[in-house]
């Protein structure tokens, strides 16, 4: 085995998927080539544009031709698209009048363009299924723990408390925008590509656009006019890509985060998560580490697939390539990424101990914003921020907890040990678990 392909293969089960390598394989790829040919060929004698002796000849041809890879990749190399030694081994197998008949009127870009739909239509239906999975399995979660006080956190310090509800709920909101979106990513992009050598499909005379259109029937596609040098759909959908995996890679960081030994407050894999060579006892939260750096690399292989809408003229192989390069990569790490926090999801646990212990680590600093505004019933809201930064610096110097501090500064009888419970500081908690449970059930 190939030193490159030894590697790869080690990592193959934990940084690729490969249910979605194969659909966005070599093989893969030659088989949707052929599949437009066919459906190329059926069409164009349907509408009287080739005879349909030599259409049903082709469409025969094709369905037992086994296609030689390496010469296909020899061409390729030679030539800078595949499908030129593909139409030659198909034509061998044909009588000379219907090799006329193959591909034509149509442009090397049509079928590559077709294929690359294709196989993104059969991996759209993965993404979708596995997306719908990662939210079911986390909606578990926000059910079971909605109502759980945690420490809120910005800019890496702790700041407020907040429920579970609302961490969880922030986790899949986006996710389920982004399945809503789904619907319209589909709509620009699962589109047959048709033009001919500029797009004008002149060679078809008057039936060029019905032939798309029932090229698009054929192949369970959308019917559209040639978008050969229009890279916005396919740069909407791997955008699509990327929005999805770094929403995930927004929870997983969380999980990095909140899984750190001095914060223990879940654990990514209460079963027993990634071990180290020499520590025995470590539990590694390896999945949400895989999820963080594919992401990272889908935002790079996004900009690369974007850098495709800016072609020149009727084909710009340069952009052309910029899409071959990043569209397979991209697919294969979302797949990756879903198929992690499914796992995730089902298997995370978080610590109720350690959350509560992290929730009076400040010695009760996280309600200083509570205590503001409990004190403007006496004070303007200036002179209570005055105050309680006051008590907050008696804290940190005297190691004694905010409303004892407060008591010290403040002359007004206020139970502060009532004001300062965590439990109390849902604000709209309730409101958003309701409201997303709702959307949830919609799916």
């Amino acid at each position: 085995m190939p030193k490159s392909n030894y590697i790869s293969s080690i990592f193959q089960s934990y940084l690729s998927d490969n249910v979605l390598a194969n659909i966005l394989s070599g093989a893969s790829f030659i088989e949707k080539m052929l599949q437009f040919e066919s459906a190329l060929a059926n069409c164009q004698a349907a509408l009287n544009i080739i005879p349909k002796d030599a259409a049903q000849e082709i469409e025969t041809v094709i369905a037992a031709i086994h296609v030689d890879a390496d010469s296909l990749a020899e061409s390729t190399l030679a030539n800078g698209i595949p499908s030129i030694e593909l139409l030659k081994q198909i034509r061998a197998n044909l009588s000379s009048t219907s090799a006329g008949y193959l591909h034509y009127g149509a442009t090397s870009q049509d079928v590559i363009d077709t294929a690359y739909v294709l196989m993104i239509k059969d991996s759209i239906e993965i993404l979708e299924a596995r997306l719908k999975t990662v939210i079911q399995s986390l909606k578990h979660h926000l059910e079971s723990n909605k109502d759980i006080a945690i420490v809120g956190r910005t800019r890496s310090q702790q700041a407020i408390p907040l429920t579970l509800g609302i961490k969880i709920a922030n986790w899949i909101n986006p996710l389920i925008d982004q399945l809503n979106h789904l619907p319209t990513v589909n709509a620009s992009v699962l589109r047959v590509q048709l033009g001919g050598a500029v797009g004008s499909l002149s060679t078809m005379e008057d039936k060029g656009q019905a032939l798309s259109d029932l090229m698009a029937q054929k192949l369970d596609l959308k019917d559209s006019f040639p978008w050969h040098n229009d890279g916005s759909s396919i740069a909407g959908f791997t955008n699509w890509l990327t929005v999805v995996s770094a929403s995930i890679a927004k929870i997983a960081k969380d999980i990095l985060t909140l899984s750190q030994t001095e914060i223990g407050e879940v654990i990514e894999n209460k079963n027993g998560g990634g071990k180290s060579s020499t520590m025995p006892h470590k539990n590694n939260p390896i999945l949400s580490e895989a999820i963080v750096a594919l992401a990272h690399q889908n935002i790079q292989l996004n900009a690369a697939s974007q850098s495709s809408m800016i072609n020149m003229n009727e084909r710009d192989a340069v952009a052309w390539m910029a899409e071959w390069l990043s569209i397979p990569h991209l697919i294969i790490n979302t797949g990756t990424i879903l198929n992690h926090m499914t796992t995730i999801a089902q298997n995370m646990e978080f610590q109720t101990d350690k959350i509560k212990q992290n929730l009076q680590l400040l010695n009760g600093l996280i309600y200083s914003e509570t205590a503001t505004f409990e004190l403007c019933q006496y004070y303007s809201k200036q002179e209570a921020k005055q105050k309680v930064e006051e008590a907050c610096a008696l804290v940190n110097h005297q190691n004694i907890t905010l409303d004892i501090a407060l008591q010290k500064i403040c002359p007004e009888k206020i139970d502060w040990n009532a004001v300062f419970n965590a439990s109390d500081q849902k604000g709209i908690s309730n409101d958003l678990v309701a409201h997303t449970l709702k959307r949830i059930a919609s799916i």
